[in-house]
Protein backbone atom coordinates (compact mmCIF):
# COMPACT_ATOMS: atom_id res chain seq x y z
CA UNK A 1 0.00 0.00 0.00
CA UNK A 2 0.97 3.18 -0.65
CA UNK A 3 2.36 6.01 1.68
CA UNK A 4 -1.22 8.20 1.32
CA UNK A 5 -3.40 5.03 1.66
CA UNK A 6 -1.59 4.33 4.77
CA UNK A 7 -1.81 7.98 5.92
CA UNK A 8 -5.09 7.99 5.08
CA UNK A 9 -6.06 4.62 6.69
CA UNK A 10 -4.20 5.77 9.87
CA UNK A 11 -6.12 8.93 10.09
CA UNK A 12 -9.69 7.69 9.84
CA UNK A 13 -9.28 4.81 11.75
CA UNK A 14 -7.56 6.54 14.53
CA UNK A 15 -9.73 7.07 17.80
CA UNK A 16 -10.34 10.47 18.69
CA UNK A 17 -7.77 12.60 21.06
CA UNK A 18 -11.27 13.84 22.82
CA UNK A 19 -12.89 10.26 23.40
CA UNK A 20 -10.61 7.33 23.78
CA UNK A 21 -11.63 3.55 22.66
CA UNK A 22 -14.93 1.82 22.42
CA UNK A 23 -16.38 0.59 25.83
CA UNK A 24 -15.75 -3.25 26.65
CA UNK A 25 -18.48 -3.97 29.04
CA UNK A 26 -19.60 -7.46 30.58
CA UNK A 27 -23.46 -7.28 32.31
CA UNK A 28 -23.43 -8.80 35.74
CA UNK A 29 -26.92 -11.29 35.87
CA UNK A 30 -29.92 -9.12 35.10
CA UNK A 31 -28.43 -6.37 33.17
CA UNK A 32 -28.70 -3.83 35.00
CA UNK A 33 -25.06 -3.14 35.98
CA UNK A 34 -21.98 -3.56 33.39
CA UNK A 35 -18.45 -3.90 34.34
CA UNK A 36 -15.91 -2.28 32.17
CA UNK A 37 -13.47 -4.86 30.52
CA UNK A 38 -10.89 -2.62 29.28
CA UNK A 39 -10.48 1.71 30.00
CA UNK A 40 -11.93 4.81 28.35
CA UNK A 41 -11.35 8.05 28.21
CA UNK A 42 -12.54 11.61 27.37
CA UNK A 43 -10.17 14.46 27.16
CA UNK A 44 -10.99 18.04 26.56
CA UNK A 45 -9.75 20.36 23.49
CA UNK A 46 -9.19 24.20 23.15
CA UNK A 47 -10.90 26.75 25.47
CA UNK A 48 -12.33 23.15 27.65
CA UNK A 49 -9.00 22.54 28.60
CA UNK A 50 -9.04 25.81 31.02
CA UNK A 51 -11.88 24.49 33.29
CA UNK A 52 -11.78 20.83 32.17
CA UNK A 53 -9.81 17.67 32.90
CA UNK A 54 -8.95 14.47 31.22
CA UNK A 55 -11.27 11.27 32.40
CA UNK A 56 -9.98 8.24 32.81
CA UNK A 57 -12.53 5.38 33.24
CA UNK A 58 -10.57 2.32 34.81
CA UNK A 59 -10.88 -1.50 33.92
CA UNK A 60 -13.60 -3.18 36.30
CA UNK A 61 -15.44 0.01 36.76
CA UNK A 62 -19.20 -0.75 37.62
CA UNK A 63 -22.07 0.92 36.02
CA UNK A 64 -25.74 1.09 35.03
CA UNK A 65 -24.81 2.73 31.28
CA UNK A 66 -27.35 5.39 31.48
CA UNK A 67 -30.08 6.68 34.37
CA UNK A 68 -32.38 6.97 31.43
CA UNK A 69 -35.81 5.71 32.93
CA UNK A 70 -37.24 2.88 30.98
CA UNK A 71 -40.19 4.12 29.58
CA UNK A 72 -37.71 6.38 27.05
CA UNK A 73 -35.81 3.77 25.80
CA UNK A 74 -37.56 3.89 22.54
CA UNK A 75 -36.35 7.77 22.15
CA UNK A 76 -33.32 7.47 24.59
CA UNK A 77 -31.70 4.10 24.65
CA UNK A 78 -29.36 3.08 27.34
CA UNK A 79 -26.70 2.08 25.01
CA UNK A 80 -27.47 4.87 22.64
CA UNK A 81 -24.61 6.62 20.52
CA UNK A 82 -23.58 8.54 24.05
CA UNK A 83 -22.84 5.70 26.13
CA UNK A 84 -19.24 6.63 25.87
CA UNK A 85 -19.98 9.69 27.74
CA UNK A 86 -22.73 8.16 30.14
CA UNK A 87 -19.66 5.97 31.39
CA UNK A 88 -17.58 9.03 32.11
CA UNK A 89 -20.40 10.73 33.52
CA UNK A 90 -21.20 7.63 35.88
CA UNK A 91 -17.24 7.69 36.56
CA UNK A 92 -17.47 11.13 37.63
CA UNK A 93 -20.17 11.06 39.73
CA UNK A 94 -18.99 8.03 41.29
CA UNK A 95 -15.41 9.31 42.33
CA UNK A 96 -16.37 13.29 43.03
CA UNK A 97 -13.36 14.20 42.15
CA UNK A 98 -14.44 17.80 40.77
CA UNK A 99 -17.65 19.68 41.31
CA UNK A 100 -21.07 17.99 40.15
CA UNK A 101 -21.27 20.87 37.62
CA UNK A 102 -17.80 19.55 36.10
CA UNK A 103 -19.17 16.22 35.79
CA UNK A 104 -22.64 17.52 33.89
CA UNK A 105 -20.42 19.31 31.87
CA UNK A 106 -17.85 16.51 31.10
CA UNK A 107 -21.21 14.54 30.16
CA UNK A 108 -22.83 17.62 27.57
CA UNK A 109 -19.42 17.71 25.97
CA UNK A 110 -18.63 14.25 26.06
CA UNK A 111 -21.87 13.89 23.82
CA UNK A 112 -20.90 17.11 21.46
CA UNK A 113 -17.78 15.39 21.07
CA UNK A 114 -19.32 12.04 19.87
CA UNK A 115 -21.87 13.59 17.41
CA UNK A 116 -24.59 12.95 19.17
CA UNK A 117 -27.79 14.86 18.22
CA UNK A 118 -28.15 18.02 19.77
CA UNK A 119 -31.95 17.59 20.95
CA UNK A 120 -30.36 14.56 22.88
CA UNK A 121 -27.65 16.40 24.23
CA UNK A 122 -29.94 19.13 25.84
CA UNK A 123 -32.75 16.77 26.86
CA UNK A 124 -30.28 14.88 28.90
CA UNK A 125 -28.47 17.47 29.91
CA UNK A 126 -31.61 19.15 31.35
CA UNK A 127 -32.86 16.70 32.99
CA UNK A 128 -29.47 15.07 34.90
CA UNK A 129 -29.39 19.49 35.88
CA UNK A 130 -33.43 19.33 37.59
CA UNK A 131 -33.18 20.62 40.84
CA UNK A 132 -33.92 17.67 43.68
CA UNK A 133 -33.95 14.85 41.02
CA UNK A 134 -32.01 13.53 38.19
CA UNK A 135 -28.36 14.04 39.13
CA UNK A 136 -28.64 15.72 42.25
CA UNK A 137 -30.18 12.83 44.06
CA UNK A 138 -27.37 10.51 42.11
CA UNK A 139 -25.17 12.67 43.46
CA UNK A 140 -25.68 12.32 46.74
CA UNK A 141 -27.03 8.86 46.79
CA UNK A 142 -23.21 8.19 45.24
CA UNK A 143 -21.34 10.31 48.51
CA UNK A 144 -23.46 8.07 50.81
CA UNK A 145 -22.48 4.69 49.19
CA UNK A 146 -18.99 5.41 48.74
CA UNK A 147 -18.92 6.73 52.93
CA UNK A 148 -20.78 3.52 53.57
CA UNK A 149 -17.88 1.57 52.01
CA UNK A 150 -19.29 0.48 48.95
CA UNK A 151 -16.50 -0.34 46.07
CA UNK A 152 -17.82 0.61 42.33
CA UNK A 153 -13.95 -0.31 40.69
CA UNK A 154 -13.65 -4.54 40.91
CA UNK A 155 -10.28 -5.96 41.46
CA UNK A 156 -10.97 -9.06 39.86
CA UNK A 157 -14.13 -10.39 37.28
CA UNK A 158 -16.79 -12.43 38.16
CA UNK A 159 -16.19 -15.97 37.33
CA UNK A 160 -19.77 -16.98 37.57
CA UNK A 161 -22.32 -15.76 35.40
CA UNK A 162 -25.15 -15.52 38.03
CA UNK A 163 -22.93 -13.08 39.50
CA UNK A 164 -25.50 -10.06 40.63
Amino acid sequence: MDDAKTAFLNEVLRPSKKVGDVPVLSPFKGGDYYYMRATIYWEPEGADVQRLSRVDVPIGFVTDLTSIPSVFWSVLPRDGAYLHAAIVHDYCYWTQTGTRDVADETLRLGRRDLGVSAWQITTIYDAIRLPGVGGSRSWAKNAELKAAGERRVLKRYPIDPRTT
